[in-house]
């Protein structure tokens, strides 16, 4: 299954996602988040190359995301 189909099933729209965030939107990244892998540090990064990892990370664990 494509990245596309895959968040297709989730109603999710790339095209709003990289408006709302002014940012690009990997879609095979969101697609295997959605499919249950892990998220990481590097995971982060692409998504959000700004973003403090540290802080995201904790974030992350304080949701019971792993």
């Amino acid at each position: 299954m494509s990245p596309e189909d895959s968040l297709r099933k989730y109603r999710i729209q790339p095209e709003w996602s990289e408006s709302y965030y002014d940012l690009p939107i990997c879609l095979e990244i969101v697609s295997r988040i959605f499919n249950g892998v892990p998220i990481h540090a590097q995971v982060i990064s692409v998504l959000h190359p700004q973003r403090d990892l540290t802080e995201a990370m904790k974030e992350l664990k304080q949701l019971g995301i792993r």
